[in-house]
């Protein structure tokens, strides 16, 4: 009787350890599946935040080409309007 019930509690034991192989298996399966989704949606947000990087770079590279344009003009009106007064100054300063 004793026989018996060391082989019971060693069944038993048994299907519990199956049990919780079988519960670790399907939830490693779980999280495999979830860090898949993860590395897929962080593909998906990388190649988003390229293409936005690209559309502002190519928005910024315009932008300074145009105050670069901007800057210059202003300079070349500063110093063509610095080169008019200067002999109308002096003129004045020799009367």
């Amino acid at each position: 009787e004793l026989d018996n019930k060391i082989d019971n509690i060693e069944n038993n034991l048994n299907n519990k350890i199956e049990n919780v192989r079988t519960e670790l298996k399907s939830d490693i399966a779980s999280v495999s599946n979830e860090v898949a989704l993860v590395r897929k949606d962080m593909e998906i947000n990388k190649m988003e935040l390229n293409s936005q990087l690209i559309k502002i770079t190519s928005k910024l590279e315009s932008s300074s080409k145009l105050h670069y344009w901007m800057f210059g003009t202003v300079i070349t009106l500063f110093v063509g309007t610095l080169l008019t007064l200067i002999p109308i100054v002096y003129s004045i300063l020799n009367k």
